[in-house]
């Protein structure tokens, strides 16, 4: 894709990248050190990778791997260049996984899904969505994994990513962490 007559040479191409602000993670094998870090900003593995965030919140507004096609890379550009994140309500957790003698031990995993409100549908953007008034909660199971050995005290965060919105206006985006930590014994 970047070699002389790669998509990224197409002026086209290059007149809507001088749009953006660039920035660069290796991951080739001289800097392979950094293909954790691609995996856990992108999700990815795929060299390259592309995500656009947006330029006030640096929320993610597009994300893309390698292609060929030259108009579907356009088209995620475009996408970038509207500047307003895909959105989309996460909670995630960091702590379920501990790096141990350089291998990664599962601390806890997840057992069933996310249970939260029911929200109600409503259309975003052209889109159908679930809209959550008021109070928001959540419940998660886990199962203590089994390359743990032994007992110990662990910590476990809980992110939530959400916005306010007022009708297609986006107000704030909130992002709360909340550590708890719990304990396996024997």
């Amino acid at each position: 894709m970047e070699g002389e007559n790669g998509i990224l040479n197409q002026p086209d191409v290059e007149e809507l990248l001088r749009q953006f602000e660039l920035f660069e993670i290796f991951t080739d094998t001289k800097s392979f050190a950094n293909a954790p870090l691609q995996k856990k900003l992108t999700g990815y593995n795929a060299n390259p990778t592309y995500i656009v965030l947006d330029s006030v919140t640096h929320l993610e507004v597009a994300r893309f791997a390698y292609t060929n096609s030259k108009a579907d890379f356009v088209k995620f550009l475009k996408k970038g260049l509207e500047d307003r994140p895909a959105f989309i309500s996460q909670v995630r957790f960091s702590g379920t996984t501990i790096q141990e003698g350089g291998q990664d031990i599962v601390v806890l995993k997840p057992k069933g899904v996310l249970k939260v409100d029911a929200g109600t549908d409503e259309t975003y953007d052209g889109q159908k969505i679930r809209v959550y008034r008021g109070k928001f909660s959540g419940s998660q199971k886990f199962i203590v994994g089994k390359d743990l050995d032994g007992d110990g005290k662990y910590p476990l965060t809980v992110h939530l990513v959400t916005g306010l919105y007022d009708g297609d206006e986006r107000i704030e985006t909130l992002s709360v962490s909340h550590k708890v930590y719990f304990e396996v014994l024997d």
